[in-house]
């Protein structure tokens, strides 16, 4: 059980009546897709392509805009993953005549950025002047493309940005910054805790509680030892949890989300301490997930002894992940977690959706569904 004032530290967040994340120190995400794309067809239409020195040329409208764009936060760092397929009409007028045609981006990316992104331009003409100006198309727009994509994703993080909290901050002696507030509450708990330990110790001294204490004695004064009693230790109420999910991603690359440090750190976002090996311990989420490997067998099944960091001391649930690899190139896992507290088991069923598998999804791509 945590201690009165100290509070489970994976809802800091629900701690606070209004429910806000101060600061946005903890993980926020949401799809943004229908607003992103509107803004991105904004700043693509009517956009130049060309400056003058090469020629003129606009895009005059944008056919397609379709994907997927999520915006997370972390620490009060916003993060924008997305992946759009992108068709646009562009036209420029040359000598006597309009040339015209189409701008297409298959796949524009996080992880790309737009001046090394494949760009394909086509032209309605087919005449020599017109292949020539293509060429100069595609080879000199890539400054313009590159400023257009750059604005999209700068008013992205403009329009997102941390909130600041209300109210006034003050510099402690340290230089680090304070939250009256915060301070307030904490003091409010120090005294709470203070007040707890002087009734303790008060109701340990008192006669009552020294008479029970001290040995009795007979009628002829010989003292006779006080009565013991054997505590009687509640057994732990706890539950199983069963899960099937079914990934779009080859079985040793899904694996490897489980088992290397790296992925687990990126879609985590948090430094992952762990060694793939059976009796290694690891440590996700800054030591709210503990726990140590059983077994594991490559691409074929971990077990773990598994534990959060309020439930009882020294009880570990058993994680088994079973791995199987699908004709049509997914993935298949078997999930099964024993002796989770009865108390603690929507939490948990919970936060394997929430922590693992949708930031697997959102972070490293592989989307999931529940059979």
């Amino acid at each position: 059980m945590a201690k009165l004032g100290e509070g489970d530290p994976r809802w800091l967040v629900r701690e606070r009546e209004d429910g806000r994340n101060v600061g946005s120190w903890h993980w926020e995400e949401k799809t943004i897709t229908k607003h992103a794309t509107a803004l991105l067809k904004e700043k693509l239409t009517g956009a130049d392509l060309l400056d003058e020195s090469a020629g003129y040329c606009k895009i005059k409208s944008v056919t397609k805009c379709s994907g997927e764009v999520t915006f997370c936060r972390r620490k009060g760092r916003n993060i924008f993953i997305y992946e759009l397929d992108i068709s646009a009409k562009w036209e420029a007028p040359f000598s006597d005549h309009t040339l015209s045609g189409e701008m297409n981006i298959a796949s524009y990316c996080q992880d790309e950025p737009i001046e090394t992104t494949p760009i394909k331009f086509t032209c309605a003409q087919k005449t020599d002047a017109a292949n020539s100006f293509l060429k100069t198309l595609q080879s000199s727009s890539k400054d313009a493309l590159k400023r257009i994509f750059n604005d999209f994703l700068s008013t992205l993080d403009t329009e997102y940005k941390v909130e600041k909290p209300p109210g006034p901050t003050f510099a402690s002696s340290d230089g680090i910054k304070i939250d009256p507030a915060a301070e307030a509450a904490a003091a409010a708990a120090k005294s709470a805790i203070s007040s707890l330990s002087s009734a303790s110790s008060s109701s340990s001294s008192s006669p009552a509680s020294s008479a029970s204490s001290s040995p009795s004695t007979s009628s002829s004064g010989t003292p006779v030892a006080a009565a013991t009693t054997t505590p009687v230790v509640k057994k732990l109420a706890t539950k199983t949890l069963q899960t099937k999910l079914l990934f779009q991603g080859p079985l040793s690359e899904v694996f490897l989300c489980l088992t290397d440090p790296h992925r687990v750190s990126a879609f985590t976002g948090a430094p992952a301490v762990l060694v793939p090996q059976p009796g290694e311990a690891f440590q996700f989420y800054n030591g709210i997930i503990t726990g140590s490997f059983v077994s594991i067998k490559q691409n074929e099944l971990i077990v773990q002894k598994w534990r959060l960091n309020n439930w009882p001391a020294d009880h570990f649930s058993e994680v088994r992940i079973e791995f199987e690899s699908v004709s049509s190139g997914s993935t298949r896992l078997k999930i099964k977690q024993s002796q989770i507290p009865s108390d603690e088991f929507d939490r948990t069923r919970d936060g394997w959706s929430s922590f693992f598998w949708n930031r697997i999804k959102s972070i490293i791509g592989f989307h999931y569904k529940v059979e």
